[in-house]
């Protein structure tokens, strides 16, 4: 295969990867407080919105990687 293919194909992989744990990132921190744990819950807040911010920057990443 041509190394071009390989490139965009190991990306795609990436990004099928890292998608779908971005989202659970974000739905989780959506959900945080609607539980009624509060403090159990209000210290997973910033370890959450962390974790869903560097997915995102990930997922930033590879759809540059595909442009260029």
């Amino acid at each position: 295969m041509d190394e071009v293919v390989l490139a965009v194909q190991k990306v795609k992989d990436e990004w099928n990867q890292t998608f779908p744990q971005t989202q659970g990132h974000i739905e989780a921190t959506e959900a945080c407080g609607k539980s009624g744990r509060g403090s159990e819950e209000a210290n997973s807040l910033p370890r959450l919105n962390g974790a869903a911010q560097d997915g995102l920057a990930l997922l930033s990443l590879y759809s540059l990687g595909l442009m260029f």
